[in-house]
């Protein structure tokens, strides 16, 4: 009879210890610097009326004079707080003029980073020689150091464990670089989250997600587009997209799906190729001035303030004075 509280006390302590295996939004995983992967909920349990729609528009590889004004077409709307939209650029460091990047980044855009010379390195010592690199060269430009926080491989690729080491050896925050063809439904999209408690599946559709802890580090996904009976990664890789309705078409339809959904963010990847076909182009634009004109709680914003408005959800009717959103 003197075992048995002795047997409970072991098995109390056992079932602690399982829990605490567990990523559980309301004791061991909360919101600033963490967040459960199967956490369906909005950010802070806001009533999804409440929810703003965070569009992030997301640029890959070079950025220089023959790109400059291709991509100043689409940035010349305001937010409804009455700053200009913004969005992130994914450094390619060879063939970018970084004087032009720091002029970018000085108005208001967020920089991150994508290769040396858009080719994927292999090996964790060359991930972390690449992302030292390229945060020095920005450096050097004037870009302050703490405010590169962002990676996405080129591809659209990711190397898991080896990544996110290399990551948090060189300061980095969060990788956006993860397609995902399985959690791309009106009904599955997901939050960003952290790997303080990483999924036991795979979540890249090209390349790996982290299978270790790396407290703190932010996945964001990408989720597959849907144009006719395929899924693509990012407009470029649409088949059959050969008008401005087109083009319309795909990115609104794929916008309304999140809109009327639970309005995770919609992330969009656009690059150097799709910018250069004027149909497209132009399509692109007409989709960001619509939806900016036509909904009064849409954001078009960085890959850092969307994460900022995750860590510190903000109802939309409080969002003209989010800090994060100001110009």
């Amino acid at each position: 009879m003197k075992m048995f509280p002795i047997l409970v006390l072991l098995a109390a302590l056992a079932l602690g210890v399982s829990a605490q295996g567990k990523c559980d939004p309301a004791t061991n995983c909360q919101l600033p610097n963490c967040r459960c992967f199967l956490d369906s909920a909005a950010p802070g349990g806001l009533n999804l009326t409440d929810v703003p729609q965070l569009v992030v528009l997301t640029m890959d590889y070079i950025l220089n004079e023959e790109y400059e004004p291709l991509y100043n077409q689409i940035f010349v709307v305001d937010n409804p707080n009455g700053c200009e939209i913004r969005g992130t650029f994914f450094i390619q460091n060879q063939g970018s003029n970084i004087g032009l990047v720091k002029r970018y980044f000085d108005g208001g855009f967020e920089i991150g980073v994508n290769s040396n010379d858009g080719t994927i390195p292999t090996t964790q010592r060359d991930l972390i020689n690449m992302m030292k690199n390229i945060k020095q060269e920005l450096k050097t430009a004037g870009i302050n150091e703490t405010a590169v926080k962002g990676v996405r491989l080129p591809q659209l690729s990711t190397a898991g464990n080896i990544e996110f080491t290399a990551m948090g050896n060189t300061g980095y925050m969060y990788d956006a670089g993860c397609v995902t063809n399985q959690y791309d439904q009106q009904l599955n999209y997901k939050w960003p989250f952290t790997y303080d408690f990483p999924p036991t599946e795979n979540l890249c559709t090209t390349g790996t997600s982290p299978t270790l802890k790396y407290p703190g580090k932010w996945q964001v996904l990408v989720a597959d587009l849907a144009w006719k009976d395929s899924k693509c990664p990012s407009p470029a890789g649409c088949p059959g997209i050969d008008t401005k309705k087109d083009v319309f078409d795909l990115l609104y339809n794929n916008f309304a799906s999140h809109y009327e959904g639970n309005k995770e963010p919609y992330v969009l990847v656009l690059d150097p190729i799709w910018m250069k076909t004027d149909y497209k182009l132009e399509g692109t634009v007409e989709f960001v001035d619509y939806i900016r004109a036509a909904f009064d709680d849409v954001w078009i914003v960085t890959v850092d303030q969307m994460l900022q408005w995750v860590q510190t959800p903000t109802k939309k009717a409080d969002l003209n004075d989010f800090v994060p959103f100001k110009c």
